[in-house]
């Protein structure tokens, strides 16, 4: 079982419009070879020039900052403006005015994902994903933000009931992706997946570990009805994967690298039906922590992202899910889920330079339900 995401239905159609107004032509920040321009539509042409790195590259990245919240919210105001023209004046009564420069968060999220794809914080970067099953795993999630963001991955799959669908999702990335099985329970598939990766890449600098799994019957009931071989798949899978592939990845991350590993908040407090998954997750995260210190001295950074609750294969197998959904939205300050590309942009961050001197961690996307006392 792995985790697994879902995009928001429509996503695309909401953020096409913009994205055809305002893209980044690829090539890294700081290089002055004339592909860094932005590609401007006609009716930006009054509002700003194209932005080259002929100064520092600090200068250049405030101004292309400055470029992409200024259109963000420039959108935000035209769709406003908009809505509000639909739905009319507001009501004689009412005592707050209609503001139509409101930011809509769904209009600002393209210019902020379209900052992270310019900056190309992964270029040049390699890296491996575990735990792919389709298009709704959070590791897909992951994977595509790091492409998107310069890096080169390869991908592993789980059995022939999930190739096709790996498959399929890898060859968007290049016909030459690299994908090969992978049953994380098996040494010597382990083995082979890095012998395979070396042979193409030489190096690795990301690696994402994905991978959970019990057995269904003891994601129901009472934990204290937990078999003593479900808990050992569970924590095989779920846990001790993350140090058999590290001990792979190592010797190919030879410049140092990041480690990135899904968790989840049952691991600290109890949630219901969640049972044993809380438990492996615990030893997840105790394992990201030692293996963070054995990793310190390559270079080698090991952290978690616990997730909030998202509409994937694997959270169907959870008894009383949608319920879980319904109780993160209502709870949470910001009174909403985590989507799947916010995950993306956490996993870029952990895997960029800017997060250098972070190591053994768990980061918390989730709404800031994690705070919480009651």
């Amino acid at each position: 079982m792995t985790h697994t995401s879902v995009t928001p239905a429509g996503a695309a159609q909401r953020s096409a419009p913009y994205l055809s107004n305002a893209r980044v032509a690829n090539g890294p920040l700081g290089r002055s070879h004339g592909r860094n321009e932005i590609v401007q539509s006609p009716r930006q042409v009054e509002r700003t020039e194209p932005i080259r790195t002929s100064g520092s590259v600090c200068e250049s990245l405030r101004a292309r900052i400055y470029f992409y919240v200024q259109e963000s919210i420039g959108c935000c105001q035209g769709l406003s403006r908009r809505q509000s023209a639909l739905r009319g004046p507001s009501h004689p009564h009412s005592t707050t005015p209609r503001d139509p420069c409101t930011i809509n968060l769904a209009c600002v999220r393209p210019g902020i994902y379209l900052l992270l794809s310019a900056m190309r914080l992964l270029e040049n970067k390699l890296g491996i994903v575990f735990g792919v099953a389709n298009k709704r795993s959070i590791a897909w999630a992951i994977a595509q933000a790091w492409h998107k963001a310069g890096a080169k991955l390869a991908f592993t799959y789980q059995g022939e009931r999930l190739k096709e669908n790996v498959e399929e999702l890898a060859g968007t990335f290049g016909a030459d992706t690299l994908l090969m099985p992978c049953d994380v329970t098996k040494d010597e598939e382990i083995a082979r997946v890095f012998k395979e990766t070396g042979e193409r890449f030489g190096k690795l600098h990301l690696m994402l570990h994905s991978v959970a799994f019990a057995p269904k019957d003891a994601l129901e009931g009472e934990f204290v009805n937990t078999s003593r071989e479900a808990f050992r798949i569970a924590h095989d899978i779920s846990a001790y994967s993350l140090v058999a592939l590290s001990r792979g990845a190592a010797p190919l991350m030879t410049e140092g690298g990041s480690i990135v590993a899904m968790t989840y908040y049952g691991s600290e407090k109890v949630v219901p039906h969640y049972n044993v998954m809380g438990v492996a997750k615990a030893s997840l995260e105790a394992s990201t922590r030692y293996l963070a210190y054995d990793l310190g001295p390559r270079k080698i950074r090991v952290n978690c992202i616990s997730a909030g609750p998202v509409n994937t294969l694997a959270a169907r197998g959870i008894s009383g899910f949608t319920e879980m959904l319904k109780h993160y939205e209502a709870h949470s300050p910001l009174k909403r889920n985590v989507l799947p590309d916010e995950l993306g942009a956490t996993g870029t961050f952990l895997g960029s330079d800017g997060a250098a001197a972070i190591t053994g961690q768990v980061l918390y996307v989730d709404s800031g339900y994690q705070i919480m006392g009651m």
